[in-house]
């Protein structure tokens, strides 16, 4: 979507970019990023993959994109952030809030991709439910960074307003309404 927008800005559409962070909260239907929070607190994560994250509140990160929107100068980039944090300590937030003593496995990355190509070739071949380790559950847990805001702090004067734990408290009430957490 980055490249389509940015290409379209060569052509002359006034385009301004926001890219929100890693982002968890209510009407995560699906559940998408939220899978880490719902398989976590019903005790299905099988483990994780440490790496660095930037995670935002849906709520901030909407907020950021309207900045964005009505402030951002025509042909510039903003990444609205929330805050840095390993998988680990998210990971650790999350088990927390949700008053659970069983925290999930730390797996290597070379073992969890190992795993992952092993359950999507069965996955493949026999059908059945998506593998929870996939390539695209290695890449959110483990290929993320820590990311900076300060354009977006600096030129939209956006701040994020909430903490990592009341992200993680929202979102998991969230999930218990609608019955995505037992």
């Amino acid at each position: 979507m980055d490249k389509i927008a940015r290409e379209a800005g060569k052509k002359g559409v006034p385009i301004v970019i926001g890219i929100p962070s890693m982002t968890f909260g209510e009407y995560d239907y699906g559940p998408s990023t939220g899978r880490l929070i719902t398989h976590t607190v019903n005790q299905t994560l099988p483990g994780y993959v440490n790496g660095n994250r930037n995670v935002i509140y849906a709520g901030d990160a909407a907020r950021g994109l309207l900045l964005a929107c009505l402030h951002g100068k025509i042909g510039e980039r903003y990444l609205i952030t929330g805050n840095n944090i390993s998988m680990e300590d998210l990971v650790k937030k999350i088990i927390q809030i949700a008053e659970l003593e069983k925290m999930p496995k730390k797996v290597p990355l070379t073992v969890a991709k190992l795993l992952s190509k092993i359950k999507m070739r069965k996955y493949k071949i026999f059908g059945g439910e998506l593998p929870l380790l996939n390539d695209t559950a290695i890449a959110v847990m483990s290929a993320g960074q820590f990311l900076d805001g300060e354009k977006a702090k600096k030129e939209l004067g956006y701040e994020p307003k909430y903490s990592v734990d009341e992200m993680v408290k929202r979102t998991i009430d969230w999930f218990k309404l609608q019955n995505y957490i037992r």
